[in-house]
This record gives C-alpha cells, sequence and structure tokens, in this order.
C-alpha cells in the first residue's frame, strides 16, 4: 500500500473546484449576524471561528459568499469545501493529500507572492501568514463541510485529522474558519474541540424578514 501511495503522489492531481456559485441577488440570512460575524472574523486572528447549523440552513452558500467578501475588502483566503455539490460524488474531495496539493495551488495561483517553495502545508501557511502580516491582514482558511467526509469515508475521519494536525495550533496571524453541520465529536477532527470548543461555535441564523422581504420584493 505505501507503495501505491508514493507512486499516486508522483503525479499530483488536477485542481479541484472551490468557487461555489453564490446565487444572483443573495441575501445573507440576517444582516446583524453577518456584520458581526465579518467583523469578528478579521479581527480574531489566531483564533479558530466555527460556523454550524442544520441541514439546508445555506452554511455553504454563506462561507462562499464570505469569501467573496473577504476577497472583496482585500482580505486573503484560500478555501476548501469537503462537500460542493450533490453531483460531486467522487471522494477526491476527502482525500487528505488532494486538500493539501489544492490548497497549495490556490496560494501559488491568489498569493504569488508568498515565496514557500516545496513546504508542506503547515510550513505554507506559516510562510502566508508570515507574508500578510508584514502587510498587516490576517490570512483566512476556509474548510467547509467537514460532517461530509465521516458519511462519505466509511465512517473514518483519518482525511481530517491528517490536514487539522497540520494547521492546530492556528498560527498567530492566521483565521481558521470551519463550516459543519451539529455532528458526533467521533466524526470531527480531535484537535478541532480543543481549540474551539462547542460552547464557542456560532449558528447560522434563519432568515430574518428583512431577508425574506428581499428576496419578495
Amino acid at each position: 500500500m505505501e507503495q501505491v501511495r508514493t507512486i499516486l503522489r508522483a503525479i499530483p492531481p488536477a485542481p479541484l473546484p472551490e468557487d461555489f456559485v453564490v446565487p444572483l441577488g443573495y441575501e445573507v440570512p440576517d444582516e446583524t449576524f453577518h456584520r458581526e460575524f465579518v467583523r469578528d472574523t478579521v479581527a480574531e486572528a489566531g483564533q479558530t471561528i466555527v460556523l454550524t447549523g442544520p441541514p439546508g440552513r445555506g452554511k455553504i452558500t454563506y462561507l462562499s459568499a464570505m469569501c467573496e467578501v473577504l476577497a472583496e475588502s482585500g482580505d486573503p483566503t484560500v478555501r476548501h469545501h469537503y462537500f460542493l455539490s450533490t453531483t460531486d460524488r467522487g471522494r477526491y474531495r476527502v482525500n487528505s493529500y488532494v486538500v493539501e496539493q489544492w490548497i497549495k495551488a490556490q496560494v501559488k495561483r491568489l498569493h504569488p507572492d508568498v515565496d514557500a517553495p516545496g513546504s508542506h502545508l503547515g510550513g505554507l501557511l506559516e510562510a502566508c501568514v508570515t507574508y500578510y502580516k508584514t502587510k498587516s491582514k490576517p490570512f483566512v482558511l476556509t474548510l467547509d463541510g467537514l460532517d461530509y467526509v465521516w458519511r462519505i469515508n466509511n465512517a473514518d475521519k483519518c482525511p481530517l485529522d491528517n490536514v487539522f494536525s497540520q494547521i492546530i495550533p492556528c498560527p498567530d496571524n492566521m483565521v481558521l474558519l470551519i463550516g459543519t453541520q451539529l455532528v458526533n465529536d467521533t466524526q470531527l477532527p480531535r484537535d478541532l474541540l480543543s481549540v474551539a470548543p462547542r460552547a464557542s461555535w456560532r449558528t447560522l441564523r434563519a432568515m430574518s424578514e428583512n431577508a425574506i422581504m428581499s428576496y419578495l420584493y
């Protein structure tokens, strides 16, 4: 098995799509919640923020919109969605090696001034946060859909543990933004709850009256 893994790793995987399409005219569920969430995300460098909510509430859409807001504000970010759509059923999205390579590809494409040739994921993120600290900007890494890994990977969360072991503890100038449903602790990466206990998690609010009226009119 180790020989097979070595052969497979010799060929970098094709980049995974990460651009979840935010619907035209999308309204955040609650403007007050959104304003506070954006404020806290850019202010809490060195912290891990977990966004949760019941199935179907719109966490993927909201976090994708958040990434667009950050990009428009000039705040550097990369992301990975473990679940993107019901038509994307392959296991590539949960493979820890593929996730690591795709984050590296995003850094190379979106942040070409960061110099970290050949670094492992932890070293790459350290290079990113060090570079953007000189620009007085936190570096935001978004990982969404953690609950999906357990379901698609035969009740095995090792891919999550492999990735999170490289990014926790969160570097001083990085914000780790997590999206997941409220699942059992056994389905989550073992390092996550040590830095982000459930009491600190934030629940995406249901649509406010103003958001509903905006859609209707």
